[in-house]
């Protein structure tokens, strides 16, 4: 059986076609754990309503406490072998289960990867498949390695219950990238992986998307990384990610440096900034000496720096804001594509 297991706080316009993606699928050996984080809206109501209607469908309702302490509650709950995690504004595409069990069985992989789409609430419109991928690729060994710069969303993945349960695996209460944390972790621990270019599921895209948000809570994607660091240097078979992740630690803070005056409030820019060009002190160049990329990604935040003072000015902040908007109203009008 899979568990299907959505984490949802004030979800309410979106929930009900999450919820019928699943029930559309034609693999009827599924449940579906809906976690209320503590929502004000009517998502508890929407979720008892699908439960009462089906009794493969459940709920469970929580105080606020984030999307990684509901993600926890669902694997405590829930029954199934096989683990898939979704938004509750995102969607299964047809046929998608069936697909990525079988595909679980074939290949004897305790994680599989499947394909994904963006679908821009704005535009009513999906972006071209996300990963370069052809075909099925069943990687084992260091073959998995690379797996960990495909992108580390958790809505085009299948996870294996018994792996989780055997390392004690749990989300972290991060506010940003929690979901790299666990995947990193599930990753060193599989042993094979497979990767299909089948397209699974669709990433809604919208004005409160946590990926296009502005908070203080982007500060724990440093401690993410230090807390997956930690986690590389402890176990041998992680060592080998160590490395890689030198290009995703430092692919990430340049992306929020250049999003930096996105923050309205000056003094919140210069903490921030403040605090990712200390972290990126302490990433360890040496253990990937040979990575171009890591090091044309370090070069292009060093440079930033010298401008520090210009990405912190109020001006700017108000210029790449207003940007933001007036490209927002062209793309709505013109019903184009833009992520």
């Amino acid at each position: 059986m899979i568990s299907v297991i959505v984490p949802v706080y004030n979800g309410e316009t979106f929930l009900r076609e999450t919820i019928e993606s699943v029930c559309r699928q034609n693999d009827p050996d599924w449940e579906l754990w809906l976690i209320d984080d503590g929502s004000s809206d009517h998502t508890p109501d929407i979720m008892e309503e699908y439960a009462g209607k089906d009794s493969r469908i459940h709920f469970l309702s929580q105080k606020n406490q984030g999307v990684g302490a509901a993600r926890n509650a669902g694997i405590e709950k829930s029954k199934g072998e096989w683990l898939w995690f979704l938004d509750g504004d995102d969607c299964l595409t047809d046929g998608a289960m069936a697909h990525m069990r079988q595909t679980a069985l074939c290949s004897g992989a305790d994680l599989v990867i499947g394909n994904f789409q963006y679908y821009i609430q704005r535009t009513g419109k999906l972006s071209n498949p996300r990963q370069p991928l052809n075909g099925l690729r069943i990687l084992k060994g260091e073959e998995r390695i690379p797996c960990i710069h495909l992108h580390p969303i958790l809505l085009n993945k299948l996870w294996n219950r018994m792996k989780i349960e055997q390392n004690g695996l749990r989300f972290q209460t991060f506010r940003n990238i929690e979901d790299f944390d666990f995947y990193l972790q599930y990753l060193a621990l599989s042993e094979t992986v497979a990767v299909t270019d089948r397209v699974v599921c669709r990433y809604r895209l919208h004005e409160r998307s946590v990926s296009h948000t502005y908070s203080d809570s982007v500060l724990d994607t440093i401690r993410s990384f230090e807390h997956m660091k930690s986690f590389c240097r402890e176990r041998a078979q992680a060592e080998p990610f160590l490395k890689e992740l030198v290009f995703d630690e430092i692919f990430h803070y340049h992306m929020i440096f250049g999003r930096l005056p996105g923050y309205a409030d000056k003094r919140n820019r210069k903490k921030i900034l403040d605090a990712f060009i200390e972290a990126e002190k302490r990433i360890d160049y040496s253990i990937a000496p040979k990575d171009s990329k890591a090091e044309r990604y370090a070069r292009m935040f060093h440079r930033k720096k010298l401008f520090r003072r210009f990405y912190e000015s109020d001006l700017y902040s108000l210029a790449y804001r207003g940007a933001k908007v007036l490209r927002s109203r062209w793309q709505g009008r013109n019903k184009g594509f833009g992520a």
